[in-house]
């Protein structure tokens, strides 16, 4: 039986079909996620060497110095609240934002992505392991800072995550998260089309009442919760516009761009549908 992440409830509705996969709503909260169940096979599918490259991203190694900006922005706001100690994060990809936070912390991460973590390793030298979070042995009240960034909506059961995550946190620790909102402008204007409904990579949609009840159910108190906007290069602007999932015609655009050199320029943007999160464990 199928229950919601946020709830527990087991009644849904059907919201819309998209790329072949049910997104539904549950009925007791409102939380809206795909209907689909994972295993570890699907999941080194999805997350194979081609979703850094023409998966969820168009260059995640190309855009290593736009990657490095965004998430160096979010240091000073942890350091306020833990300016040392040790920090964790989940999801941790190719190493760039635990590379620039270990000026501050002693850094460790995990990332079910092997190629990821072997460049963390190897050209990074970072304490970087490949798997799941709730497989791996890691001690309980030991980390002062957790993050996620851009990772909560990819998690089957995010509930076990983050209380997995909460077990990990001293007493007085932080969990931070970037994610989308569901209930944002932007995201209801878009409805099905929003470029965040991305099955199968993307599988959970929390609005802040939502996000609110997730972590509170995991024992944390909500710091900060507010919009951010982030740097994103027009490469892959242009690959999520023209190339992804769009077609041959639409590819050839974007390759057309892509040779006349255009795609080496970036932006800033705040549509203000994601959402930074802050999330306190309480010091007893």
């Amino acid at each position: 039986m199928r229950r919601c992440e946020i709830c527990r409830g087991t009644e849904h509705v059907d919201l819309f079909d998209k790329h072949g996969y049910r997104f539904v709503r549950c009925t007791g909260c409102g939380h809206i996620s795909v209907a689909v169940e994972l295993d570890k096979s699907d999941l080194c599918r999805i997350y194979s060497p081609r979703f850094f490259l023409e998966g969820g991203y168009a260059d995640y190694l190309g855009d290593e110095r736009l990657h490095r900006r965004n998430l160096a922005r979010y240091i000073p706001v942890l350091r306020r609240y833990r300016p040392s100690g040790r920090l964790f994060e989940l999801g941790c990809a190719y190493g760039f934002f635990l590379d620039e936070a270990r000026r501050h912390w002693q850094v460790a991460g995990i990332d079910v992505s092997a190629e990821a973590t072997a460049y963390a390793c190897q050209r990074l030298g970072l304490a970087v392991r490949h798997g799941d979070l709730l497989d791996t042995e890691l001690e309980e009240s030991s980390y002062d800072v957790v993050v996620l960034w851009d990772t909560i909506e990819h998690l089957a059961h995010p509930s076990a995550y983050t209380e997995r995550l909460a077990q990990m946190l001293r007493p007085g620790g932080i969990l931070a998260l970037t994610t989308g909102d569901v209930n944002s402008l932007t995201a209801r204007l878009r409805g099905r089309h929003w470029r965040l409904y991305y099955p199968p990579e993307h599988l959970h949609f929390f609005s802040r009442g939502t996000i609110r009840r997730l972590l509170d159910q995991a024992g944390l108190e909500i710091k900060e919760l507010r919009s951010v906007g982030f740097s994103r290069s027009l490469d892959m602007m242009l690959f999520r516009m023209f190339a992804d999932r769009k077609g041959r015609l639409a590819a050839g655009l974007y390759k057309a761009a892509k040779r006349a050199g255009v795609t080496r320029l970036s932006v800033y943007l705040n549509f203000g549908d994601i959402m930074f999160v802050v999330a306190q464990k309480p010091a007893r």
